[in-house]
């Protein structure tokens, strides 16, 4: 697939074993985002196959703006850090799959960065 422009925030959203009720409404916060500027990684790591095959279905759903990821199970940081290191946008976030996002999460996320007196780390060189 191929994107024409790169996503100004990433998502990563970890799941383990949540229930698929819990991480589609986490999924679903996000693909409501008033600024559309974004792709959300949904990092499976290593969920039972009961709980990972509806997931990664709902994911296929929405292909340009979600990349499912499965590993095995390291634990919620190391899937943190392996959606880093795959992640195009200029900024990050995470998710929790068993939240919600706000609507305005991710239009805010970049100004209140650009806004603020410290210096942010951000996914590129300034």
């Amino acid at each position: 697939m191929h994107r024409t422009t790169e996503p100004t925030v990433s998502v990563l959203m970890t799941a383990f074993n949540t229930p698929f009720h819990l991480a589609k409404r986490a999924i679903d916060s996000v693909l409501r985002q008033d600024n559309q500027s974004f792709e959300l990684l949904v990092l499976d790591d290593g969920s039972h196959p009961d709980l990972s095959f509806p997931l990664e279905e709902y994911c296929q759903l929405y292909q340009t703006k979600i990349r499912y990821i499965r590993h095995s199970n390291c634990g919620q940081s190391q899937s943190i850090n392996r959606g880093v290191l795959v992640s195009r946008g200029m900024y990050i976030t995470v998710i929790d799959s068993d939240r919600k996002s706000t609507r305005a999460g991710v239009r805010t996320l970049p100004l209140s960065i650009q806004t603020t007196s410290t210096n942010p780390i951000t996914s590129r060189p300034a």
